[in-house]
């Protein structure tokens, strides 16, 4: 008799399994793709200040690729 109350659960905790494994690999992608559109537009205007300014200093990319996921 509970055999099938065990295969049931069984069932549903692997379903479960299944479902969250499923979210937590294709719901990030999804949100950061409907959230972090890019708009198109001219380049910002820059002072000439800001340029030189710009121009003088040593500018360096510090953050990590693979916590930007598949965004590179």
């Amino acid at each position: 008799m509970f055999k099938w109350i065990k295969r049931l659960f069984i069932t549903a905790l692997v379903l479960a399994v299944l479902a969250f494994a499923g979210f937590v690999t294709f719901a990030p992608a999804y949100v950061a793709k409907q959230r972090n559109g890019v708009i198109a537009h001219d380049p910002y205007p820059v002072s000439d200040a800001a340029a030189e300014l710009h121009a003088s200093l040593l500018v360096g990319d510090w953050h990590a690729d693979p916590l930007l996921g598949n965004a590179t």
